[in-house]
């Protein structure tokens, strides 16, 4: 992340559904995490105590919808390709990275 703003950079493409998620191993990456990739679950586990911090810290923070489930209809039909989350369901698609953190590749 920047200094500046919070920002992730995205997932390097090929390891997208194919690296194991380093924290549970139980799942692919599929979307950047503060240090490393993460799989649906264990981002959005990342990214509520992450906000929660900002939060009670005074900070305003744009909300984030990324996870295993969407937010908008409940359906497990959602997906991410290192730097874009969907759900099949509704057709709600949320940007999680930008690629702008210091003009850094891609995590790998």
């Amino acid at each position: 992340m920047s200094a500046d703003h919070d920002c992730l950079r995205p997932v390097d493409p090929g390891l997208v559904g194919v690296r194991p998620c380093p924290r549970c191993r139980q799942r692919t990456v599929r979307l950047p995490g503060r240090t490393e990739p993460l799989c649906l679950d264990c981002f959005a586990e990342e990214r509520t105590a992450y906000e929660r911090m900002l939060i009670a810290g005074g900070r305003p923070v744009a909300a984030q919808i990324a996870g295993p489930a969407c937010p908008g209809c409940g359906s497990a039909d959602v997906d991410a390709d290192g730097r874009t989350w969907w759900c099949r369901g509704c057709g709600i698609v949320s940007g999680v990275a930008c690629g702008c953190a210091g003009g850094a590749p891609p995590l790998a």
